[in-house]
């Protein structure tokens, strides 16, 4: 069994919105704003191309597009997570990679009213028929872990 953070196919799936985030001493003061991010370093992957978009937590409202060029760019999830750790910038990470060090308070949700896109989380398996009750379990609770992971005003 494997959990890719990408969608694989065939398999099962899930998504875990990006957070965005970033390390106490970044922000002077946090935004208060999408737009308030403009004015800071961007840490970005290289698959996050056409600005910097978020969405509201609450759902009703459209998604934002800031228009900003990244600081750096990075091939390795853990490559972005190490550069915001040192303090250069901030970024969007996964909420499953990023919630544990929110609660140690190595990182801070540098815009907490909103996150980054839903991220795809593949779930595969060797098993092609009936699949035995714990990788059924283990699904389910990989499912309701992302569930709780989701950013919460």
């Amino acid at each position: 069994m494997a959990l890719f953070a990408k969608t694989a196919s065939p398999c099962k799936t899930s998504t875990s919105p990006l957070a965005i985030i970033s390390p106490p001493k970044v922000f002077n003061v946090s935004p208060a704003t999408p737009e308030d991010l403009r004015q800071h370093r961007w840490i970005s992957t290289n698959w996050q191309k056409d600005g910097l978009r978020v969405y509201p937590v609450k759902a009703a409202q459209t998604p934002y597009t800031i228009d900003t060029k990244p600081f750096a760019t990075c091939d390795s999830l853990w490559l972005v997570l190490e550069l915001a750790m040192q303090d250069m910038g901030f970024a969007l990470l996964p909420d499953i990679v990023a919630k544990p060090l929110i609660e140690k308070e190595k990182l801070c949700l540098a815009l907490a009213t909103h996150h980054g896109p839903e991220w795809p989380v593949s779930f595969v398996h060797p098993y092609q028929g009936e699949k035995p009750p714990q990788v059924n379990r283990f699904y389910q609770l990989i499912k309701l872990y992302l569930g709780k992971a989701r950013p919460a005003v």
